[in-house]
């Protein structure tokens, strides 16, 4: 049997991690429904089924705005590197801890943690590897690698301010030779939330890919 293209492998996760997330939501809004309901029902003399349609729809509605909204702004913020880079990988990304000094070491320019944290892209080709600070009005390149720098890639546990769960280190020779090290963690498009286990090896796997890796 022909396994799936890691693209199509990470399309998939993202949609089943999206279903995931969806069905929890729905889940959570009942209950705040429930809870509204039996607020409402003490204070105004409606019908118990009208208060519940209403409940059901504020929640929908307030639900649907804000993954509207969410969507759009990252359409906005990472739209523009899709479009530069049609064939290329495009992901947003969480910086780890240690992804500060190792890119400072590597060339890049000395930020902390937390201004990269606000938006950080990941773009990789054939033959070259670019992470992009996207939360500026001018989407600045913080570093640039070619493709043969990267000598390895592995699915590890990274820290990210309070975060600590499946990650991905890429493992990159700088200028003297040394190893350093950029970790980061995967992130969705639209959730505010991070690439599960599976997510995070389809994502690594597509690295590899796109860079033409086999390790």
């Amino acid at each position: 049997m022909t396994r799936p293209h890691p693209r199509a492998r990470l399309r998939r996760s993202n949609q089943i991690e999206f279903a995931a997330y969806l069905v929890l939501a729905v889940a959570v809004a009942i209950v705040v429904v429930f809870i509204l309901l039996d607020v409402l029902d003490q204070v105004l003399p409606l019908p118990r089924i009208l208060v519940l349609a209403l409940g059901i729809l504020v929640v929908l509605a307030a639900g649907i705005g804000v993954l509207a909204l969410l969507s759009i702004r990252a359409r906005r913020k990472i739209g523009g590197l899709r479009t530069r880079y049609p064939d290329a990988l495009v992901w947003w990304i969480t910086p780890a801890d240690s992804f500060g000094p190792a890119l400072h070491r590597l060339g890049g320019p000395e930020c902390e943690r937390r201004e990269l944290a606000e938006g950080l892209a990941l773009v990789v080709e054939p033959n070259r590897l670019r992470f992009f600070q996207t939360e500026r009005a001018d989407t600045r390149l913080v570093l640039e690698l070619p493709g043969d720098a990267v000598a390895e890639i592995r699915t590890v546990r990274v820290t990210a301010g309070m975060v600590r769960r499946a990650g991905i280190v890429l493992a990159v020779h700088d200028a003297s030779g040394e190893r350093q090290e950029l970790g980061f963690l995967g992130a969705h498009d639209v959730l505010p939330a991070y690439l599960s286990g599976n997510g995070t090896y389809d994502l690594a796997a597509e690295v590899r890919r796109s860079l033409a890796l086999s390790r």
